[in-house]
């Protein structure tokens, strides 16, 4: 059974998808996340911890990485011995302090580098750093050290005898004898293999995670700006299609729930955008086939991640298809007209709204003729929305000042 699908899901039904969002890396999708949160329930529960105790745990194992905001400096936590680990980890905290609720989640993910015989930056050593922290610390590097292209079994013994050489001193000693005995069983390294309940469409019942206080505008917000720091030519992107696809919902008629919807779509809509490289996002000339492919992904991962979200499967397809085309051309699905709803196409003309309005590594932000020229060309070639794009060009000066306040 899996581990995690014992837990209440106020926590992890909501981060679970998003963890997979944080896990794309040069060599692809690695499931990081979602392994480490599964070793240390499983040590959680070898140490007979309380369901509460555990659905924390989880939930900072969930996102611990979340502060490692490029390939890079996600290459170089996949090293045994990580340099400089608390930036990745201060900034992380950072991001989860802004949302209600997420606090202490917050302060375990400050720690989850920090060793147990100190100096640390945290100004903690031993006992007094968080529990959680030590055993996502343990269980991390215990991650790392897999490789998963060769049977997990043969390795066990030497990741095993790996971690005991560095107890007392990056690790929790009495936590590392647990994971040994733990480790004896082959189910323990088995279960690391195939982390993937998110994918089975098993849903883990138990109350809403906003029973837990965490609301989920703000965390929309937070991952917004998490996306966009991904490169300086969209660091308000986000937020920009936010206001604009809000804005658009309004003139259409949409009720004040449709509102905050459009509003919560654009918030997430690139959302998948953690899966594309830097290099690829800042590029100053026309992407190549390869780039363009990896580029054609983002959307469809949105998509994905957000239908597994209870919470947020009513935008997913307003967030998931702004790159569709009404005449059928567009991707990643390559919907007509019939399927794409008003909501969607709304989000599809903002997010070229936005776009337009913002400097890109290709070319400056366009001026308002500018702006009115292309989109207006766009709906005459049957990629947008008649309606949508009267609706923000007859609002194009009011948008444009608030995007420039937003930092556009």
């Amino acid at each position: 059974m899996d581990a995690l699908s014992e837990l209440p899901t106020r926590w992890t039904r909501l981060l679970r998808p998003l963890s997979v969002a944080l896990d794309f890396t040069y060599q692809g999708l690695s499931l990081h996340h979602l392994r480490v949160a599964r070793a240390a329930d499983s040590l959680a529960r070898a140490l007979s911890l309380p369901l509460a105790a555990r659905e924390q745990l989880a939930a900072a194992a969930l996102v611990h990485d979340i502060g490692a905001l490029t390939f890079e400096e996600k290459e170089a936590l996949h090293r045994f011995e990580v340099e400089e680990p608390f930036a990745h980890a201060a900034r992380g905290a950072a991001f989860l302090h802004s949302v209600p609720g997420l606090e202490k989640v917050a302060d375990i993910v400050l720690c989850h580098h920090d060793r147990w015989s100190g100096p640390n930056q945290s100004s903690l050593e031993g006992e007094a750093i968080p529990w959680e922290s030590r055993v996502i610390h343990l269980c991390d590097r215990l991650d790392v050290l897999l490789d998963y292209r060769r049977n997990v079994l043969d390795q066990a013994e030497g990741v095993l005898k790996a971690l005991a050489s560095e107890s007392g001193r990056l690790f929790d000693p009495r936590l590392t004898r647990e994971l040994e005995r733990l480790a004896r069983a082959p189910a323990f390294w088995l279960d690391l293999v195939v982390p993937e309940p998110w994918l089975s469409g098993d849903e883990m019942g138990g109350d809403a995670y906003q029973d837990n206080g965490v609301p989920l505008p703000e965390l929309a917000a937070m991952l917004a700006r998490l996306v966009d720091s991904k490169s300086p030519f969209t660091h308000r992107h986000s937020a920009g299609v936010a206001v604009a696809a809000a804005t658009g919902a309004a003139l259409l008629g949409f009720d004040a729930e449709g509102v905050q919807r459009a509003r919560m779509a654009g918030l997430l809509h690139d959302l998948g955008k953690l899966s594309v490289p830097e290099a690829v996002l800042n590029k100053p000339g026309p992407l190549d086939r390869r780039e363009l492919n990896l580029v054609r992904g983002h959307s469809y991962y949105t998509y994905r991640i957000l239908c597994r979200i209870p919470e947020t499967r009513e935008i997913a397809a307003w967030a998931g298809y702004h790159h569709e085309r009404l005449d059928g051309r567009g991707y990643p699905f390559g919907l007509a007209a019939p399927e794409i709803d008003t909501g969607a196409r709304l989000l599809a003309a903002a997010d070229v709204f936005v776009a337009l309005v913002e400097d890109r590594p290709y070319r400056a932000s366009l001026p308002r003729a500018g702006v009115e020229a292309v989109m207006r060309e766009a709906v005459r070639s049957g990629a947008l929305d008649a309606a949508a794009v009267d609706v923000l060009l007859g609002s194009c000066d009011e948008l444009i000042g608030r995007l420039r306040r937003l930092g556009h």
